[in-house]
């Protein structure tokens, strides 16, 4: 190389004496590296690192030449950074699956930013990089240079890599460019080019990507290969890639091509391939087998009539349950869920029975055939369909052989039974529940039974995606638009002296500025209410004076939909509320109140009028 020679190496003490330093960073010269290309310098990385990462974590500073003979790891909060530029590292590597740096396993939240990692041009050997089994890293300002694997995202052997993520970045002359098989999860490439991948052999590959689950590749250039992009999965493990913004070309020669899906295996309900906005021109042959449906989008509606989402991989923020994956919190702790009866939950470690280790809970029957493991969610309003995707894995030992998923709201409830479950395979069981806006309260309940047998069986869930729907046929909306009155009108007034006490208010009796107009579908009343004491206040008497008003569209006097609790603390005050309410094909709507306190009194109850939903 043009930097290799005397002339470096003779100067090399006065440029490392003359290096700046950073305050509160780590420099690899003051812990031994030595500039220039001489000297092995991967012991003095490797102090600085360890130092950096003792002190809590922070920057670790490079020059710009030096080389290395053995891996580097780097650690947790520790970032190599290079001040001046570009860090030339040399890495002389002995070995095919040495990796010259690698991410320490587990959660490291490591980084690289600004390098050029070569290997040995001609005789390539180790890997450049490697995140297997490491998590939540970031690489930018990188070129990786004459290696087997430029960029190991995952080995498919070490559990596992994830949410690690490359940007603005070279590969170039390594055997297979960027690799991501199984165990790669969430993991991303950004802006940058992967070029001239050919192994002598015509085994040379750009991108491998092998069961690797949502691996999103987007700005990249991949340009001269034996092979531009390999994907593979298989019944039981599926691959989930997004491919977009792609630049393609193989250049001239024989047997070159783009794509190779020959090892796609189609039956997993959750494998996904999607390739947009990209070129590919240039490419000699091709091999792909696509079904239609996976090249659907994540988040697109399905032609389904309710319109519900096509697919548990919908986007993240379209999902009604908080903590569908368990991510946080332990089995005997998990947020948003919780259990009824007394089944036992545990997070399960066996191999095999999870895909992301502390993520997969097992529920066991251990009490009764009713023993749940529920959530209850809030649903948007005029939702009409409700769709819920559990994805579960029967364990081949004390496996469940009846196991229900039920989902509940205000109407017929739905259910799945699970029985004859093939054990050993992780399944999607897929759920619908039609609801009607204008009486749900707006939660819906899924229930999760272990074993209706009452025989100690287990299921093991990982992931719970709950989509809404469109709004339900337009008869049953509310309404398109709001008719707001210049000024609220009082239209009704009732004195109720005992609890659970129902009248019936009716709209058509209105009159003036109050009068119900042509196409109204629901009123926007105000109720308030006053509360008078009966019986004389006993001493030390501090409770809060109470009621609660309900409205029903239905005009029964039970099961209100509606429900609002009205307080007062002192006898004699108002309290008040806002309610929107649907109106029956009569216009009446009843209301009552319910007192909840065991306190005689009268409650006298106001009600305002303050616009019409109207139906066009």
């Amino acid at each position: 190389m043009a930097n290799e020679g005397w002339l470096p190496d003779l100067l090399a003490g006065v440029v490392q004496s003359l290096r700046p330093r950073i305050p509160g960073s780590y420099h690899v010269e003051d812990y031994g590296a030595v500039y220039g290309t001489g000297s092995d310098s991967a012991a003095g990385f490797q102090a600085a690192i360890d130092a950096a990462e003792a002190a809590g974590g922070g920057d670790v500073t490079m020059g710009t030449l030096y080389k290395i003979t053995s891996t580097v790891t780097i650690k947790p909060f520790v970032r190599l950074v290079c001040p001046e530029g570009i860090a030339n590292v040399n890495a002389v590597l002995v070995g095919s699956n040495t990796p010259a740096f690698q991410f320490q396993a587990g959660t490291c939240r490591g980084g690289i930013d600004g390098m050029r990692l070569m290997g040995t041009f001609g005789a390539q050997m180790g890997h450049g990089i490697r995140f297997s089994g490491s998590t939540f890293n970031h690489i930018r300002r990188v070129i990786v240079e004459d290696f087997r694997v430029g960029i190991d995202i995952s080995d498919g052997v070490t559990d596992y890599s994830g949410y690690n993520h490359v940007d603005e970045f070279e590969v170039n002359r390594c055997w297979v460019g960027v690799r991501a098989k199984k165990f790669a999860n969430a993991n991303s490439l950004t802006r940058g080019r992967i070029f001239y991948c050919f192994d002598g052999a015509g085994g040379g590959v750009a991108l491998d990507i092998d069961k690797a689950v949502v691996f999103n590749t987007s700005q990249v250039a991949i340009e001269a290969f034996d092979l531009g992009v390999r994907v593979a999965s298989s019944s039981t493990e599926p691959v989930i890639c997004d491919l977009s913004g792609v630049y393609a070309e193989s250049g001239a020669g024989a047997g070159r091509k783009m794509w190779d899906l020959s090892g796609v295996d189609w039956t997993h309900g959750e494998t996904r391939v999607k390739y947009s906005g990209s070129h590919d021109g240039g490419s000699a042959s091709a091999e792909a087998s696509i079904p239609p449906e996976a090249a659907l989008d994540w988040s697109s509606t399905s032609q389904l009539y309710f319109g519900a989402r096509h697919h548990p991989a919908a986007a993240a923020h379209d999902n009604l349950v908080e903590n569908g994956d368990f991510a946080i919190g332990t089995a005997s702790a998990l947020p948003g869920w919780g259990i009824q009866g007394t089944p036992t939950l545990t997070v399960t470690t066996t191999a095999g029975e999870f895909e992301t280790q502390g993520r997969a809970v097992k529920v066991t029957q251990a009490g009764g055939a009713g023993d749940t493991f529920l959530t209850t969610f809030r649903v948007p309003e005029r939702v009409g369909y409700v769709s819920a995707s559990i994805r579960y894995y029967v364990p081949a030992s004390g496996g469940t052989t009846n196991a229900q998923i039920t989902l509940t709201g205000n109407g017929p409830a739905a259910n799945i039974v699970l029985t004859g479950a093939v054990t050993g395979v992780w399944r999607w069981a897929n759920i619908e529940l039609k609801r009607n806006p204008a009486l749900d309260a707006g939660s819906v309940t899924l229930n999760i039974q272990p074993d209706l047998n009452a025989t100690g069986k287990s299921i093991i869930i990982d992931r719970v995606i709950v989509t809404g729907g469109r709004v339900a046929p337009a008869d049953r909306m509310y309404g398109q638009r709001v008719w707001l009155l210049d000024a609220p009108q009082t239209v009704f007034t009732s004195t109720h002296a005992t609890a659970n006490q129902a009248v019936v208010m009716d709209t058509g009796t209105f009159t003036g500025l109050a009068k119900r107009p042509d196409g109204a579908v629901g009123a926007i009343l105000a109720v308030h209410g006053l509360f008078v004491e009966v019986a004389p206040q006993v001493a030390g008497d501090l409770q809060v004076k109470s009621c609660y008003v309900y409205l029903n569209p239905n005009g029964q006097p039970s099961g209100a939909v509606q429900q609002m609790k009205l307080q007062c603390p002192v006898a004699g005050e108002e309290s008040s509320g806002m309610f929107t309410v649907r109106l029956s094909a009569s216009g009446t709507v009843t209301f009552g109140t319910i007192n909840n306190t065991g306190i005689s009194r009268s409650n006298t109850i106001k009600v305002c009028l303050h616009g019409w939903v109207m139906a066009h």
